[in-house]
């Protein structure tokens, strides 16, 4: 839904999205290790952190914004206080 969404309003000006990238990136000539990286970036930035993983396990729009995000971390912080259980005993 995000992304027919975002596709049928980009030609709006004011329209922004945030995807969600996640991949691995060997370790080694044996690629035996792997670190898992995980990246929320704008669209302008999905080639250049695509670059940096060996192998691209999910690229999908996380958020679309009628208007353009200072902080893309702002995002991902709602989100984690969400789903983190609460100290509060």
């Amino acid at each position: 839904l995000l992304k027919q969404y975002y596709i049928d309003h980009l030609s709006e000006k004011n329209i922004t999205a945030v995807f969600y990238l996640s991949g691995y990136k060997y370790l080694g000539v044996h690629r035996v290790n792997w670190i898992l990286r995980i990246f929320h970036a704008r669209e302008e930035h999905l080639d250049l952190l695509k670059s940096h993983l060996d192998e691209i396990l999910s690229c999908h729009i996380y958020s679309v914004q009628c208007c353009p995000l200072k902080d893309i971390c702002g995002l991902f912080a709602s989100d984690m206080q969400s789903i983190m259980p609460s100290n509060e005993y």
